[in-house]
């Protein structure tokens, strides 16, 4: 991708390219920065019979850059909103997933008063709780955090 370069690179850039191309009599080269809002994209290249020829000018050759490069940013803004949509979909799914496998309803532990909230600080955590008795009468809350934050910040 061409994006990264400067003015002075594209120079070089073009010139280089340029000598890449052979160019009979009957042909015309035609080179022109392909860009947006002054970002530059990458090189347009024409070459065209002379007899063929239509009449481009500078005006014509940059409105043709502006279209082609609008296009162009257009698709890659267009493929950008359809891998966010996708990521999207699949924090969705895990988020069910999440919900499915923590506990659904409170049990009642005679002398305990249990309530629960559970919201992950991002869109998904990998956070885990769970709660019962044990044998012998004994109460069991078992918690699992798996971001690195440790287990006190979350109080």
């Amino acid at each position: 991708m061409l994006k990264k370069f400067g003015r002075a690179d594209y120079e070089r850039i073009y010139q280089e390219l340029g000598k890449g191309f052979t160019v009979l009599k009957e042909e015309k080269l035609i080179i022109s920065p392909l860009s947006v809002n002054h970002e530059e994209m990458g090189v347009i290249y024409i070459i065209e019979d002379r007899d063929k020829m239509i009449d481009i000018d500078e005006e014509m050759m940059s409105a043709l850059g502006i279209q082609i490069g609008t296009a162009i940013k257009n698709a890659r803004a267009y493929y950008e909103l359809l891998s966010k949509e996708r990521i999207s979909q699949e924090l969705a799914v895990a988020s069910r997933i999440q919900n499915r496998i923590l506990p659904e309803d409170i049990h009642s532990v005679d002398g305990l008063q249990i309530a629960k909230y559970f919201k992950p600080a991002k869109e998904i955590g990998g956070d885990y709780y769970d709660y019962g008795i044990l044998r012998d009468n004994i109460f069991s809350l078992p918690l699992q955090m798996s971001v690195g934050k440790g287990f006190l910040q979350h109080f």
